[in-house]
């Protein structure tokens, strides 16, 4: 299918965004039946004792705080959905299809997803509606607490998001310096696995994707990935924040991306992309991604029919309707940004402007 986005400016500055029609995130024709075959049918996640089986689910069920360990199977939830308070695989590295994911995830210092913890290798999340809340407690003082929609770590190759939404909120905010609290409405970090020594370089794709929620965090945000660290491969495409990402203390906030960066060259593609929704950061910020830039000069990034249609506000270094900073290999084509670009003073920790 088609992927372009078309622009209509001729009436009243209306502008309308076009992309492949793949259905509406978790929904299922009427009458659907699982696609995978030799599946087995549950109604609860303690049926899972199979880390390398196939199910499908038969009803909507309560996950009542059960995770499964570790999941390298499929699991078609045919457009029913499971409600959480714990995320449901603790590591994942196999199919999720068609599922509805809701309920409220809280925590003080050890991360938690919604649908894992870490993403692993040939990962496929399709047709996923995600309306959890993510809220790390406001008491707590830790420091490099990560928080993300639907994970909090990708650590493989061949991961695969397809035609998923994520309209919860997210809370991620510590106010002191330093406080290295990522977040991403999908992923919070994306980077090689760091306990493995054979670890493999992430390669990552989000695909007709939408971020429609709210997400609040203190360092590097986004609506899809906070950040991504060193020899990632990164394509977006079709996909849009309708949402609210801010960015209330230090880091770089993205409609979509975050920051990407590290010592050896990655791979970024956006195509047919656009941000919809308000970004801000008391740092910086751009409408589809804030930065993109590694300490290598053969990183590569490329941008083709992005389009930011919000006003972009950033308070200290750097802002951008598409994109806020890049550095290495950069290609644009067919870009264009209508909102406009507010470079203002910092806040202090009293919320008050801070010049210097």
């Amino acid at each position: 299918k088609k992927l372009k986005v078309l622009i209509n400016d001729k009436e009243n500055g209306t502008r309308t965004l076009s992309r492949p029609n793949m259905g509406v995130a978790g929904v299922v024709e009427a009458g659907y039946t699982t696609v995978l075959e030799n599946a087995t049918g549950i109604a609860t996640l303690e049926e899972i004792t199979d880390p390398y089986g196939v199910y499908y689910l038969t009803a909507d069920i309560s996950a009542n705080a059960h995770t499964v360990s570790e999941f390298y199977g499929a699991l078609d939830a045919c457009g029913h959905s499971i409600t959480t308070s714990e995320p449901l695989f603790d590591k994942l590295g196999g199919g999720i299809l068609n599922l509805n994911l809701a309920g409220d995830i809280t925590y003080s210092a050890e991360a938690k997803g919604t649908l894992a913890n870490t993403i692993l290798s040939y990962t496929t999340i399709l047709n996923v509606k995600n309306t959890c809340n993510v809220t790390v407690n406001a008491e707590s003082t830790q420091t490099d607490v990560l928080a993300g929609g639907f994970a909090i770590n990708v650590y493989g190759e061949y991961v695969v998001f397809g035609n998923c939404e994520f309209a919860g909120e997210i809370n991620n905010v510590y106010n002191e310096a330093g406080n290295n609290r990522k977040s991403g409405g999908f992923v919070a970090m994306i980077t090689a696995d760091p306990s493995s020594e054979d670890a493999v370089a992430p390669v990552v794709d989000f695909i007709n994707c939408t971020f429609s929620g709210k997400l609040t965090a203190s360092s590097h945000c986004a609506g899809l990935v906070g950040e991504a660290v060193t020899n990632c491969t990164i394509s977006v495409a079709g996909c849009v924040n309708t949402g609210t990402v801010a960015n209330t203390k230090e880091g770089w906030a993205g409609g979509l991306l975050g920051y990407f960066t590290g010592s050896a060259p990655g791979i970024l593609n956006v195509i047919n992309c656009a941000n919809n929704g308000t970004v801000s950061s008391n740092e910086s910020a751009g409408g589809v991604i804030a930065s993109s830039k590694t300490d290598s000069d053969i990183h590569e990034n490329t941008f083709k029919w992005c389009v930011n249609y919000k006003d972009i506000e950033a308070r200290g270094r750097y802002a951008g309707g598409v994109v806020a900073r890049a550095k290495g290999l950069t290609y644009f084509t067919e870009c264009v940004n209508f909102g406009d670009i507010n470079g203002l003073t910092p806040k202090n920790a009293d919320g008050q402007d801070d010049p210097t």
